[in-house]
């Protein structure tokens, strides 16, 4: 289990935990608890995660990525 802040370009995993002080607005962007995701891309400067789930990108605060645990499948 890792954190989103902890995961690399093109790994995939599991949500398995959001924060309940971020879930509603991780939610309101798509992201949900049990939903196979991958990182698409890590922006520099400490920019946000852009994570593709259900063939959408949704960028990540990484303070938000901090708050989501995740079960790496690959």
């Amino acid at each position: 289990m890792k954190k989103l802040s902890e995961m690399n370009v093109g790994e995939k995993g599991i949500v398995k935990h959001i924060s309940p002080s971020i879930r509603p607005v991780v939610s309101a962007m798509g992201l949900r608890l049990n939903e196979t995701i991958s990182i698409a891309s890590i922006q520099p400067m400490g920019g946000p995660f852009v994570v593709s789930a259900k063939n959408a990108n949704i960028s990540i605060a990484r303070a938000h990525a901090k708050n989501i645990d995740v079960e790496v499948i690959c």
